[in-house]
């Protein structure tokens, strides 16, 4: 069919995918160096979107790990950090805190090992399956706290409102 979106099956012919998209290796998306600004998720394999607000583009991408900078660019599930490419939360780590980027560790989470924040109590959280509440404490409005009747120590530890540890 005619003006099919990112990711859709195409052949060669030149109306099959929804502009600015065209058929790359049978599906539509964007090529090498396309601008990618409205279209981030749409470049090819090994490469990543990329550039300043406005004049972004579908630049060749380095691998996790790998050293990074101004020219070297990150695949989308990484952030350039420290000079490395680092993934970002919610990506499969195997089992390497390491390539996970500052504040997250490689932790189980269902099948496989992702990295996900881990948060002391008292401490910022984001509700969702990759941010990990410590030592018995529940993301509660934003702050890892212990829910009533836990064990918790005063000197240290936050409690729910309008419960006191």
């Amino acid at each position: 069919s005619f003006g099919t979106r990112k990711g859709g099956a195409c052949t060669a012919h030149p109306t099959e995918c929804k502009s600015p998209l065209s058929c790359v290796g049978g599906k539509c998306g964007l090529k090498a160096g396309d601008a990618c600004d409205d279209y981030a998720d749409c470049c090819p394999a090994g490469y990543a979107c990329d550039g300043a607000v406005g004049s972004k583009s579908c630049k060749k991408a380095v691998g996790v790990k790998d050293p990074c900078d101004d020219t070297k660019v990150c695949p989308s599930k990484a952030t350039c950090e420290g000079g490395k490419c680092r993934l970002n939360k919610g990506e499969d780590c195997y089992q390497y805190t390491a390539w996970c980027k500052s504040g997250l560790k490689c932790k189980w989470f269902q099948s496989t090992r992702v990295c996900m924040a881990e948060v002391n109590p008292g401490g910022d959280c984001v509700e969702g399956p990759y941010c990990k509440c410590l030592k018995g404490t529940k993301c509660i409005d934003g702050k890892c706290l212990w829910e009533p009747f836990s064990k918790c120590n005063p000197d240290y530890d936050a409690l729910q409102p309008p419960y006191v540890c």
